[in-house]
């Protein structure tokens, strides 16, 4: 039974919608489906990856010029019409297509409601109306109120909260080996694939003006695509404690060996809450700043704001006061053990086997 995935990356999306339909479809391809990704060309994607992993994608033309980096509504480089005829015919041609899942702000209702396909499975975190079969939100404030009379489908199933958070497996097979360390001595920094307000420069340059290189370790995960790539590698050669990769295709590794993040919000919150440690989040879109302040509010992130505002002066203040503060982000980490065991993907897989077989 045929699978398929419609989601997206680029410089203007960044790579976690992708990164958590990947780690959904490693699972369902253990449960013997055929899946298949439906994917934009969009600038800076990561679609080799999805073929790295073993799986087929079909890549969709894109022009960048049509997208507007902060409207997720204008995410996807073409017209609904054009997306919409170009879906139905892949759907089509495959003729087997038993659910198609959906990850992408910019397909709404009114799209979905076209779609010829069996069934659909929406992958959202805001909120939006729906005509979905099966409905995920993985974050704290999703609630099944506040979609059931957004969504056409009376019967849908709901997967809600962070018990179905979309990591990668490791992150639940290693949790049980975290030791919350006594005192901050190596800190990640990973701002996502696109890192769109250059906050991997502004700690390096924090981090330089504190002078901290003898107190702490600092791993920089980001993109040699990156336009502050070439200057944070600069830093990097100069300062033995400052280590730089362009990309890492373990972060449950990363994290795991880390005693504080500095990051993006996302679904990265989840993978450092599920490993218990305690990071510093900005955001980088506006949709992206009630999922932040549910956590702040719960003591498991220290929110910074929007990365846009963030300034060096802000980072260097955080790394300034990190001894000071850890007693506080171990506490931090301590309470998010509680929120996320990183085996929420192989449950929505479960999900998903046990409503075809059914429905």
């Amino acid at each position: 039974m045929k699978i398929l995935f419609r989601v997206d990356s680029g410089s203007h999306v960044g790579s976690g919608h992708v990164i958590r339909c990947l780690n959904l479809a490693i699972n369902l391809r253990r449960q013997k489906f055929d899946i298949h990704f439906v994917c934009r060309n969009h600038k800076n994607n990561i679609s080799s990856y999805i073929k790295e992993n073993g799986f087929d994608v079909t890549e969709l033309a894109s022009s960048d010029d049509n997208i507007e980096p902060t409207d997720s509504n204008k995410w996807l480089g073409v017209s609904q019409l054009d997306e919409l005829n170009e879906l139905n015919d892949l759907i089509g041609r495959f003729s087997d297509v038993e659910l198609l899942i959906i990850d992408h702000y910019s397909i709404n209702r009114s799209l979905e409601e076209k779609i010829k396909v069996k069934r659909i499975m929406v992958i959202d975190d805001i909120h939006r109306s729906h005509s979905a079969d099966i409905l995920l939100d993985q974050n704290l404030s999703a609630r099944v109120d506040r979609y059931k009379d957004k969504n056409i489908f009376s019967e849908a199933k709901y997967l809600c909260g962070p018990t179905y958070a979309l990591l990668n497996s490791k992150f639940s097979d290693i949790r049980s080996e975290v030791i919350i360390s006594s005192s901050c001595k190596r800190i990640l920094i990973y701002f996502g694939a696109t890192d769109l307000s250059r906050e991997s420069l502004k700690v390096a340059h924090a981090a330089l003006l504190e002078e901290c290189s003898a107190r702490y370790e600092m791993k920089f995960i980001l993109s040699d695509k990156h336009q502050d790539y070439d200057s944070l590698l600069e830093i990097s050669e100069q300062n033995d404690k400052i280590n730089l990769v362009s990309f890492s295709n373990d972060m449950a590794n990363e994290m795991f060996n880390c005693d504080i993040c500095f990051g993006a919000s996302g679904s990265t919150s989840w993978e450092r809450i599920s490993l218990m440690k305690p990071s510093v989040v900005i955001t980088s879109a506006d949709n992206q700043r009630e999922i932040s302040e549910s956590l702040r509010d719960l003591n498991l992130i220290k929110y910074l704001g929007s990365g846009f505002k963030s300034s060096v002066k802000d980072w260097q203040k955080i790394i300034r006061n990190l001894d000071l503060d850890y007693n506080d982000y171990k506490k931090m980490a301590l309470k998010g053990k509680d929120y996320c065991d990183g085996a929420g993907a192989r449950r929505v897989a479960r999900v998903i086997d046990e409503y075809i077989n059914c429905n």
